[in-house]
């Protein structure tokens, strides 16, 4: 993999080491959490996450300045071991592309393994607070980040795809559906609810003037995703898009069980 800064700094074959090891740290976020998945078929958020495939930071060249990644997987097969690298490398391309705005919803065959959409929206949530980091070094006009994780695939950094990252457009009208709760921080009033629809789960927080009973609602029925009892309730909420319609997370501002089922 290469990593090219151009612009600013970078014209003199140097950036700035706060900011560039920021963007650094956030491309690594977004390659492990895609090297887990194409190990384990899993989509995960946080640490520890599977060895089988890693990357290293093997040097640096001129021009303007290119940061130099090498795949390593400890995969004993070479040839399943070379497939892991090349699934990796277009999967990142995809997740990079989907999370800054660059690439359509839909499935992504690669040699021979079928990744659905939703887990490729699900791994660009995940990936989004490390390309937001990625996207660090990035404060002028005329700088960009180019990234080529091999196989063909290439994929940029600039103002705009920064933009597209901090914008969101929240609705003003609530809907209601019916959710799984897969997470929730009582404290920090965020979490996680599983939209059936989309085959994945989605970020939420729930402001102050929420509802009494929104909290407590969720966090039993947090308890009924944890055991396993298939128990889903309603919410009601406001959704939060990037500018092209993509959905980023929910303000929920009710929660109440189904008529019946409490």
């Amino acid at each position: 993999m290469q990593i090219i800064f151009q612009g600013g700094e970078a014209d003199a074959h140097r950036i700035d080491l706060y900011e560039g090891s920021e963007s650094l740290a956030g491309l690594a976020r977004a390659s492990t959490l895609v090297a887990h998945y194409i190990s384990t078929s899993q989509v995960r958020f946080r640490a520890p996450y599977s060895n089988q495939l890693q990357y290293y930071l093997t040097g640096a060249q001129d021009g303007s300045l290119t940061i130099l990644i090498s795949e390593i997987s400890r995969i004993a097969n070479e040839a399943q071991a070379a497939a892991a690298r090349m699934r990796a490398s277009r999967l990142l391309g995809r997740v990079v592309r989907r999370a800054t705005g660059q690439e359509a919803e839909g499935p992504l065959t690669v040699d021979g393994l079928d990744i659905p959409a939703g887990d490729i929206d699900a791994l660009a949530e995940a990936a989004t607070p490390g390309l937001q980091r990625a996207h660090r070094w990035i404060d002028q006009g005329n700088k960009s980040i180019t990234i080529r994780p091999g196989h063909g695939q290439e994929f940029n950094f600039n103002t705009e795809t920064k933009e597209y990252l901090e914008a969101e457009e929240v609705s003003p009208q609530e809907d209601i559906q019916d959710v799984s709760v897969g997470a929730l921080n009582v404290n920090s009033r965020n979490g996680r609810v599983f939209f059936h629809d989309l085959g994945r789960t989605v970020p939420f927080w729930v402001p102050r003037d929420a509802t009494d009973r929104t909290i407590p609602t969720l966090s039993r029925y947090l308890t009924q995703y944890a055991e396993k009892t298939g128990a889903t309730v309603n919410i009601r909420f406001r959704r939060v898009r990037y500018p092209d319609g993509r959905l980023k997370r929910l303000i929920v501002s009710d929660c109440y069980a189904i008529a019946g089922l409490e």
